[in-house]
């Protein structure tokens, strides 16, 4: 499956960017990445340009429950051989829907 879903991107100190960092920042185009859904995980990655040098990111989702949900991201710059993961985020729904 592709998507063109986006993940995370770097800011300067190397972490997520803005409040909502799956969003691309103004004026660049959301770069294309492949991935889907297989066995209660979703995997995503792609290639993104990080201080003119071409890397790869990972976004996985994974822990999938009613209630909860667990984000990772991770950037190679080796072709992907070694990954250095720089965000994770479980979310844990508080409360009923309004």
């Amino acid at each position: 499956m592709r998507s063109s879903v986006r993940p995370a991107g770097l800011s300067g100190d190397g972490g997520p960017q803005g409040p909502n960092p799956a969003a691309p920042q103004p004026g660049q185009a959301a770069p294309l990445v492949q991935g889907g859904f297989r066995n209660d995980r979703c995997d995503f990655c792609g290639q993104e340009d990080h201080e003119g040098k071409a890397i790869l990111v990972r976004f996985v989702i994974s822990d999938i429950t009613p209630n909860s949900v667990r984000f990772e991201q991770a950037y190679s710059d080796d072709g992907g051989r070694n990954w250095e993961t720089n965000w994770i985020a479980v979310d844990t729904r508080i409360g009923d829907a309004e």
